[in-house]
């Protein structure tokens, strides 16, 4: 794919040798151990655990661009005691997948854990991928998974097949847009196919929350926003690029605490206070809506605590292979439309050309992607 080589032709990169970190804590692995990004028990689950993977990087070496190994091979650095401070995160979240697969009712608090399961899979896939191809780019991570978790805004579009089969696929997070931002990919097992999006204030505006006024890059090359009041009415539906697909939304607005902190009279509102589990920590409760390709205003209410069928959707895919593709439609219009957001007019000129000249190529690579979208089955 020409793409990569033009970017790292660009940015002037070259293959370099990746120093091992935990892929929780981000510090050099104490007491050697490996993780799983995607899970044992969902490879299990979804077939033979030595079935072969594929896996397409951003390498500028041509020949590693696409590298292929056994599913229970896809294992990277972590500490001993990371791994096994969230096995209990892995429990639970098998048995949520499990009722999911059967079709069975869940509750709020167990649809925000598998939240935060897709959390740490988006995650560990980012991290795990950059692994594989060396960094060609320069990507120094300033989070890994035990940062992200449960930490901005998330949202999630669950769909079903008619006629489920064994699957586990992964897309979307060979884009060079997810290389430099992992916030959208998308997930099958089996007959549950899942969009997953995180990112911070993704549908705060739209929830009629706190958001940024104006995001943008400094002339030091940092990220600045201010936050602004928010008109305390959803917009419909609250993740926008969402509404051509089919299937149950699930709304979980997430603030840090830091930004309750500092601008606290913000979030002091009834209104605010309703949208959340426990605003000083930025814990936001679980919401709900179904649409219909075509055919839904993207309505929402509250998810009931109380164990629910609302999570189901009454409109199926006829395969797993369609559902998978609706999912990675949605999480490229998202790598897309984030492309938008910080502005780079206070940047000096120079590296608002390169910006630019940057942003386009990340383009071309999603229209691309969306073409003809690859994934690993």
């Amino acid at each position: 794919m020409s793409n990569v080589t033009d970017v790292a032709n660009a940015l002037g990169v070259s293959s370099k040798t990746v120093e091992k970190h935990c892929v929780f804590c981000g510090q050099r692995p104490v007491d050697k151990n490996k993780e799983h990004v995607i899970p044992d028990w969902a490879i299990r689950m979804s077939g033979d655990p030595k079935r072969e993977c594929t896996i397409h990087t951003l390498s500028i070496d041509s020949a590693k661009r696409v590298m292929r190994f056994s599913f229970d091979q896809l294992q990277f650095p972590a500490c001993t005691l990371c791994n096994s401070e969230f096995s209990d995160l892995e429990g639970q979240a098998k048995g949520i997948v499990e009722r999911m697969l059967a079709r069975q009712p869940v509750s709020a608090t167990e649809l925000s854990v598998f939240l935060d399961w897709m959390d740490k899979v988006r995650v560990g896939l980012w991290l795990g991928i950059r692994y594989l191809d060396l960094n060609s780019f320069p990507i120094d991570p300033n989070f890994y998974i035990a940062h992200r978790i449960g930490t901005a805004d998330r949202v999630a579009c669950l769909m079903h097949t008619d006629a489920p089969a064994l699957r586990l696929t992964f897309s979307c997070v060979s884009t060079i847009a997810f290389r430099y931002q992992p916030s959208s990919f998308a997930l099958c097992i089996n007959g549950l196919s899942t969009f997953n999006a995180s990112t911070d204030f993704l549908i705060a505006r739209r929830m009629g929350l706190p958001h940024p006024h104006r995001i943008e890059w400094d002339q030091s090359g940092m990220l600045r926003m201010q936050l602004q009041a928010g008109a305390e009415r959803v917009m419909r539906p609250p993740l926008r690029a969402a509404l051509p697909q089919a299937g149950t939304w699930l709304y979980q607005p997430m603030v840090r605490p830091e930004f309750v902190e500092a601008f606290g009279a913000l979030w002091d509102t009834d209104y605010a206070r309703h949208a959340f589990w426990d605003l000083n920590t930025g814990f936001g409760a679980v919401f709900v809506g179904a649409v219909f390709v075509g055919n839904g205003d993207g309505s929402i209410s509250l998810y009931p605590q109380e164990r629910s069928n609302r999570w189901l959707h009454s409109t199926r895919y006829a395969s797993s292979g369609e559902a998978i593709r609706a999912a990675a439609d949605v999480a490229l219009k998202i790598q897309m439309e984030l492309l938008d957001l910080p502005s780079v007019d206070r940047l000096p000129k120079e590296r608002q050309k390169s910006r630019r000249m940057f942003d386009r190529l990340v383009r071309a690579d999603l229209r691309a992607r969306k073409k003809s979208l690859d994934y690993v089955k």
